[in-house]
């Protein structure tokens, strides 16, 4: 981030950061480092298909992430 962020600010676009982790506690963590000025929104990556090689995760769960 402290390359790449402000080497994006130099263009007119919002900078949209795609994050992907493997349980509510390290999206929350992820997405707290992201919570800084240049970062316009959080892309939360729940559906990813090389996940579906894994055993399935809270994300195969529609209830247990639903918007509160």
């Amino acid at each position: 981030m402290e390359t790449t962020l402000p080497q994006l600010r130099q263009y007119d676009v919002p900078v949209i950061v795609n994050i992907y982790a493997h349980s509510y506690e390290d999206y929350g963590k992820v997405a707290k480092k992201l919570d800084v000025e240049g970062v316009d929104a959080l892309e939360i990556n729940i559906s990813c298909p090389k996940c579906q090689r894994r055993r399935p995760g809270f994300w195969y769960q529609p209830l247990t992430v639903q918007l509160k």
